[in-house]
């Protein structure tokens, strides 16, 4: 089998693995080891939904299994095997390569057939495993199954599975009376051999014409939250069944991806050159646009080193991608010795910077990520049970502290994971009346308080809506706050929804004058021009100043605001002040301008916003992008706005009753800590005044917009 993927021709040399200290190297070889034994649970993180999900994932799609999201009770627990008894007995088709066996019925279920090349002898496309054969045994007694040189028993009332290699003698199997022709779930294709080539590292999704992925084994092919293939490769040489194609090359949100139908003929070589078009030159206007929160290894059904990571930042465009550590569960942080070997000390290549990192975790209070430190933290994680820190304490403000004095810049990410209510008194009780452990920041209001937080991740794996309903009431409290993307990718699954996406399907874009270091990003992160997008352009010029600009004056004065929005996904721009209040909007398939004068009656801040619908190159369920704000001072004043304030001392009592109620300690001393680090947060949150503005629509001119 052909079988060839390449970085590029000056990327080749530059990455990675050789450099790296012994202990990275011991590190993969043991999560290598890991997946041979229990494969998505490397670090014993069992029983955990997400990962019993995740199995079923990988065969049937993320999108196929609504029957078993919707099973799943207020603890997220779903039996597999019962999970797996809806997948099979829904009114759905199988997934190529699937076969289900009705013992009680006689009947047998067969899915498309998985494409196996002639001359082979297993499939060179992704595949969990190759023929997977279901046995529903709904009768009173065990029956057997045999056949394939296997057999097991299925008992009563069970179901049972097996993943067979799809040979060319697999021919058939017996379950109890029934006889299962298993040569129906394989079809010999004749092959032929495609080569892809591009200027640069590309993200490649090869489709034959019956829907089956194709790529090279070295290829690494995953899905992306729409359940697409792709792989990374700059040039990479695959046999494909000899037929139509479907060939296209995406790179990343400044990128319209471009598609090519190729006829391959049998025992023939086809060549291809797709190049992705850019519609937007970040990099050469000065920004560079990040993710901040990227696994590469996390459990999963691959084994991610860093040459495969960096390969899949480039072939997304990505300038400065954010490797972080972190656990799970229990004692293991994944992919620790690279971090710690490479703390400080970014790795530059030929496209971009990668950055090293840490994600702390608590469950209760919430995760963050530390961008561009230099130092480990005494504790990676607090609060998970069986782990050596089981206990919720210290509060992460501690550990927000530590960092952050080792030059780290801190972000709260996955803040909220659902919309709030309508209800802008009630909206934070939300947060605290469902799942306990929700992942959710619940201590960001206190530590952006205490002055320990840069930014808040406003584009991850769900609807951008909730996320920043929570920072326009940070905002509006007068903390400076820099909307961020972090996607919490898992470079280490294939097929997770928006965990197994690429890196940078949402970014941040800080203006660093092209500079893509950690340090010199965090910089702009805290003070300059920020943009938070998933495909289209947006920016926001109040008096010719730039997002993140402090304006003071007078009251009764006014500001002129013009904002513009474009890119192939742009529908709708707004203007929004506090309380997400639109002062002004535009909507159409263009370049979206709007413009009008703002009378600044106290003080208050303004940004500008972007929707859109669903689109191919967006990563996303729906097109969005967000500066950041501007702020519009009043005789020295900035914005305490007392809808805002109230809403955060709501969110400190609550989270006070949250911690008493639900935190896990070993005495009451830690409780009494935590506790204390809430009310350490309250002063910051005391009365303020009202926000008035008037506005007046005016035109703008788009011509000079970067």
């Amino acid at each position: 089998m052909i079988s060839q993927v390449t970085l590029g021709k000056r990327g080749t040399a530059m990455c990675c693995d050789d450099e790296l200290p012994p202990a990275v190297g011991e590190a993969l070889a043991r999560y290598r080891a890991l997946l041979a034994e229990s494969p998505l649970d490397w670090g014993a993180e069992a029983p955990d939904v997400m990962l019993d999900v995740l199995d079923l994932a990988r065969r049937w799609g993320v999108p196929a299994l609504g029957p078993v999201l919707a099973a799943m009770g207020e603890d997220r627990r779903v039996d597999r095997a019962a999970a797996l008894r809806l997948l099979v007995t829904a009114d759905a088709p199988l997934p190529p390569g699937v076969v289900v066996v009705d013992v009680l019925t006689g009947t047998v279920r067969y899915g498309e057939p998985l494409h196996v090349l002639d001359g082979s002898r297993g499939p060179a496309t992704w595949c969990p495993g190759g023929v997977l054969v279901v046995v529903v045994n709904d009768m009173p007694h065990a029956v057997d199954v045999r056949g394939a040189a296997r057999a097991w028993t299925v008992a009563a009332g069970a179901v049972g599975r097996m993943e067979l290699e799809p040979e060319p003698g697999l021919a058939s199997l017996r379950a109890g009376t029934v006889t299962v022709d298993l040569s129906a779930a394989v079809r010999r294709v004749p092959p032929a051999v495609l080569e892809l080539s591009a200027t640069t590292p590309v993200r490649w999704s090869v489709v034959d014409a019956a829907g089956q992925p194709w790529a090279p084994t070295g290829g690494r092919l995953k899905y992306d939250v729409h359940d697409r293939p792709f792989f990374h490769a700059q040039e990479a040489t695959l046999e494909v069944p000899a037929g139509v194609v479907r060939v296209t090359a995406a790179r990343g949100a400044q990128y319209t991806s471009v598609s090519e139908r190729a006829e391959l003929h049998t025992g023939g070589t086809t060549r291809l050159r797709l190049e992705p078009e850019r519609w937007w030159d970040g990099d050469g206007g000065g920004w560079t646009g990040a993710d901040l929160h990227v696994h590469a290894n996390y459990s999963g059904d691959q084994v991610v080193s860093l040459h495969d990571a960096v390969l899949m930042q480039q072939g997304e465009g990505l300038d400065l991608m954010g490797l972080v550590a972190g656990n799970w569960h229990g004692d293991e942080i994944y992919d620790q010795a690279l971090v710690e070997s490479r703390l400080g000390r970014p790795l530059r290549h030929e496209h971009g910077t990668t950055a090293f990192g840490v994600e702390f975790r608590n469950d209760l209070l919430g995760h963050f990520h530390a961008t561009g430190g230099h130092t480990s933290p005494a504790r990676w994680a607090t609060g998970h049970e069986g782990s050596s820190h089981p206990w919720d304490w210290p509060a992460n403000a501690e550990t927000a502290a530590e960092l952050r004095a080792g030059g780290a810049a801190i972000g709260y990410c996955h803040p909220v994971v659902r919309p709030f209510p309508p209800d802008a008194e009630s909206a934070p009780d939300h947060l605290f009346d469902w799942v306990i452990r929700s992942v959710e920041a619940r201590e960001l209001v206190v530590d952006a308080a205490l002055g320990l937080v840069d930014s808040i991740d406003l584009l991850f794996s769900v609807d951008p809506s909730g996320p920043a309903e929570l920072w326009y009431r940070l905002l509006g409290c007068g903390l400076r706050l820099a909307p961020t993307a972090g996607t919490d990718a898992f470079l280490s699954f294939s097929r997770a929804g928006a965990f197994s996406g690429p890196p940078g399907s949402g970014r941040v874009y800080a203006w660093t004058g092209g500079d893509h270091d950690p340090e010199a990003f965090s910089r702009a992160l805290r003070s300059g021009p920020v943009v938070v997008t998933n495909g289209p352009w947006v920016r926001l010029r109040v008096d010719g100043q730039d997002e993140g600009s402090r304006i003071d004056g007078a009251a009764g004065r006014s500001v002129h605001l013009s904002a513009a929005a474009y890119g192939p996904q742009a529908r709708r721009l707004e203007v929004v002040t506090a309380g997400g209040r639109v002062l002004s909007s535009a909507e159409g398939d263009g370049p979206l301008a709007v413009s009008l004068d703002l009378e600044v009656r106290e003080p208050t801040w303004v940004a500008a916003r972007c929707t859109g619908g669903a689109h191919p190159d967006v990563l996303a369920e729906r097109a969005w992008s967000h500066t950041g704000a501007t702020w519009l001072d009043v005789d020295g004043a900035g914005v305490r706005r007392e809808p805002d304030l109230a809403f955060c001392r709501r969110w400190l009592d609550l989270l006070a009753g949250f911690v008493q109620k639900h935190g896990r300690f070993h005495d009451d001393q830690q409780r009494i800590d935590v506790l204390a680090a809430v009310d350490a947060a309250r002063p910051f949150y005391a009365a303020g005044p009202e926000v008035a503005s008037e506005v007046t629509a005016a035109p703008v001119d788009l011509r000079d917009w970067p």
